[in-house]
């Protein structure tokens, strides 16, 4: 009678126990078609029942670990088929996890926004939205993206760095104009005070184009005041000519003094 208890309590642990791991297996398999397998066998994995939002044993969902091994369209296969596009990999959200790549993935990016990813999920290490993510690394055509999919560009990242500034000190004419045109701040600076005419001051200009002076002076042309200083007590000015970039620091110099005599009451002063 005992013994015939002990095998029906092993069989019921069994039986609880095999979903779970017929899971595991199907999660394994998902895997290997989304490391080394076709597109094919990715969405016959998925038809036969993988769970697109399995964790493994890392914490990793599949969505996650398409994108960190950049397989972007089995990215997109997972996202058609359930993959919720707003999970959290390490604190980090797909969005983000994309546009920090600076040969960021438009299609991908896409199929995210159409699933419903919110474009100003803020990640957990930095605070930055992915907006802040792609304009930092360099992913412009994302960052294009985002903004018109109606990104915030007043969101700040945990150091006080904005979309303007980011975009100030790297980004292309076109998408600094498109973010003042959307009501960007040009005076707005970080926690230290460095606004976006300080972080176009740092822009390493480039013989063959002038694209770091026209952002410049399209920053001072919509109101960015070239006499404000740093909590260190720097100006535009200088912050380009602590880079030995003379002719800008002179030009920004001037304009300071410009500013001067157009706005006599101005305070030259961010910080203390």
């Amino acid at each position: 009678m005992f013994k015939s208890r002990s095998l029906l309590a092993i069989a019921a642990c069994c039986a609880l126990l095999a979903p779970r791991e017929l899971q595991r297996s199907a999660a394994d398999r998902l895997a290997a078609a989304i490391q080394s397998g076709t597109a094919a066998q990715l969405i016959s994995q998925l038809r036969q029942g993988a769970d697109p939002n399995w964790r493994f044993a890392n914490g990793e969902t599949p969505l996650a670990f398409a994108i960190l091994t950049k397989h972007y369209r089995k990215a997109q296969l997972l996202i058609t088929h359930g993959a919720n596009p707003d999970v959290l990999d390490h604190g980090m959200t797909m969005l983000s996890l994309i546009a920090q790549e600076r040969t960021c993935p438009v299609a991908t990016i896409r199929a995210l926004l159409a699933a419903g990813a919110d474009p100003d999920q803020r990640n957990k290490l930095s605070s930055s939205t992915p907006l802040l993510s792609a304009l930092q690394s360099g992913a412009q055509a994302c960052a294009q993206v985002l903004i018109a999919h109606g990104a915030s560009i007043t969101a700040t990242d945990a150091a006080g760095q904005s979309a303007l500034g980011a975009a100030a000190m790297g980004s292309s004419h076109e998408i600094v104009a498109q973010l003042i045109g959307r009501g960007a701040d040009v005076n707005g600076g970080t926690a230290q005070h460095t606004t976006p005419l300080m972080w176009a001051a740092l822009r390493r200009p480039d013989p063959t184009s002038s694209l770091g002076e026209s952002v410049i002076e399209l920053l001072l042309r919509h109101g960015a005041d070239p006499c404000l200083r740093d909590e260190h007590g720097m100006t535009a000015a200088d912050y380009a000519r602590q880079m030995a970039f003379t002719e800008r620091a002179s030009r920004l110099a001037a304009a300071c003094s410009t500013w001067h005599r157009e706005h006599p009451r101005h305070s030259p002063s961010h910080g203390p």
